[in-house]
């Protein structure tokens, strides 16, 4: 299958296109994103924010590429992620996206200082 690319004419980073997340509870489907469009452009700053339950977690998933739409599509600057493989998406964070967790997953016996070298060891 030939990788998608979009134009990236107006300097769009990042763009969801009808991303859609589906989790199976029992019998129940959970719609954790139903058909989101957005786009963020370079330089931007966004809050993601909304009440318990809303699908603020699944986003963040999806956009750090930690999670696989059910449906739809994700860009980054035009390269279409939703259908990379482990591997590649696993090569896509490391080179590409930083993660700040608020309190947690960082390694306890390194300091902070080491710990933010350590993804930098992995690239070379």
């Amino acid at each position: 299958m030939a990788e998608q690319v979009l134009p990236n004419d107006h300097q769009e980073i990042v763009q969801l296109k009808e991303a859609r997340k589906v989790y199976q509870m029992g019998m129940q489907e959970v719609n954790a994103l139903a058909g989101v469009t957005i786009s963020f452009k370079k330089g931007s700053f966004w809050a993601i924010m909304g009440p318990s339950g809303s699908g603020k977690s699944t986003m963040m998933n999806i956009l750090g590429c930690l999670d696989r739409l059910t449906s739809g599509h994700y860009y980054i600057e035009g390269q279409d992620v939703s259908q990379l493989d482990d591997d590649s998406l696993s090569e896509l964070r490391l080179k590409h996206l930083g993660f700040i967790f608020q309190s947690f997953n960082l390694i306890p016996q390194l300091s902070v200082q080491r710990n933010i070298e350590l993804p930098l060891y992995y690239l070379g």
